[in-house]
């Protein structure tokens, strides 16, 4: 059943809604949706085998899901992302707050395909500012071009082109003394990674869950997606 605040959703975003899950194939058959939330508030769990399944649809494999529900702890948000989930927000964060999460998952999704449809153009000039083709050169001229750097967003951005030659996609969290800077590939930052790497900071220094590996340092963490 659709919660109170799904509703609201529904009504704020104009979204289409389905009762049960064996509606969704068809529904995504029928006009390519931006986002899909799984509304889990009147469920007795947390309904990530759920989302699973969601997503093993060929239609969900470029459209994210997001999880509308209460009472999670970082464990769950360790599963969820590790299913595939793109955020997953608290009902009693507010209508605001939840469309907020929607749309900004929304705009990540646009952002990354714009990525993509740049990604070989970057390549070749990320590759033009090595020194050579080897990864000391990468790494010695990413050190020598760190000092060039005016801003966070900056050294985000040559942390990016300089990791893109060893294959990884990563999240990026850089802990200043005013403010904490998150960070994907495509300058945008996404909730539920943000959230795992402030939460888990001052854990391990390597932590590994599926094919994914958090890196902590006292200033900066990784996480790697395709580890």
């Amino acid at each position: 059943n659709i919660s109170e605040i799904g509703q609201q959703v529904k009504k704020i975003l104009e979204a289409d809604f389905i009762e049960t899950l064996e509606e969704l194939p068809q529904k995504l058959e029928e006009k390519p949706y931006r986002a899909v939330v799984f509304d889990s508030v009147e469920l007795e769990e947390l309904g990530l085998e759920c989302c699973r399944h969601i997503l093993e649809l060929p239609k969900m494999q470029n459209t994210p899901l997001l999880v509308l529900s209460t009472d999670f702890d970082v464990n769950d948000k360790l599963q969820a992302f590790e299913f595939g989930c793109d955020d997953l927000v608290d009902k009693d964060s507010g209508i605001d707050e939840v469309c907020a999460r929607i749309r900004k998952s929304i705009f990540n999704k646009i952002a990354h395909n714009q990525l993509s449809q740049r990604l070989e153009m970057a390549t070749d000039t990320a590759r033009s500012a090595m020194v050579d083709n080897s990864d000391l050169g990468a790494n010695i001229q990413f050190l020598l071009s760190v000092h060039s750097c005016d801003n966070l967003d900056q050294l985000g951005q040559l942390f990016f082109a300089t990791i893109e030659r060893y294959g990884l996609v990563c999240s990026l969290q850089m802990r200043g003394d005013v403010v904490v800077k998150n960070m994907e590939a495509h300058g945008m930052a996404k909730d539920l990674e943000s959230q795992l790497l402030i939460q888990l900071k001052d854990s391990d220094r390597y932590i590994d869950f599926g094919s994914r590996t958090i890196l902590n340092y006292e200033r900066v963490s990784v996480l790697i997606k395709n580890m």
